[in-house]
């Protein structure tokens, strides 16, 4: 960390790329806490559900299956994630052409490898 100490103000000797830490108040704390707590049986329900019976019924139409997914992200309140493709300005998205959007059988790459990029380009492209 030392490295970037020649960054820092000269004046107040504050780093720019050195993130400060702010403390959560005990209160905040306590109620992040309690939603989690609240949250999690009921998407470990919901998830176990879905995987288990609901994902395999071949007569669920595919916007019933996008509504299902959407609720799984919703419960821990993932709301929308930004969607970029590659060689689109920002702002432009909704001018290209369909050719330019994933299809069945196209590579998908997502900078970060979780559970929610599964469940997010399933239930955009499903």
């Amino acid at each position: 960390m030392e490295k970037f100490s020649q960054f820092r103000d000269k004046g107040s000797g504050i780093s720019p790329f050195i993130p400060v830490k702010t403390g959560l108040s005990p209160v905040s704390s306590v109620f992040h806490t309690f939603l989690f707590c609240v949250r999690l049986p009921i998407f470990l329900t919901y998830a176990a559900a879905y995987f288990l019976l609901l994902q395999h019924l071949p007569f669920l139409p595919v916007a019933v299956r996008k509504v299902l997914l959407w609720g799984m992200m919703g419960i821990p309140g993932i709301w929308w994630i930004d969607l970029q493709l590659d060689g689109v300005r920002r702002g432009t998205l909704a001018e290209q052409p369909p050719q330019r959007f994933p299809h069945p059988g196209s590579v998908i790459a997502a900078n970060f490898t979780s559970p929610i990029d599964a469940l997010y380009l399933a239930a955009i492209f499903e």
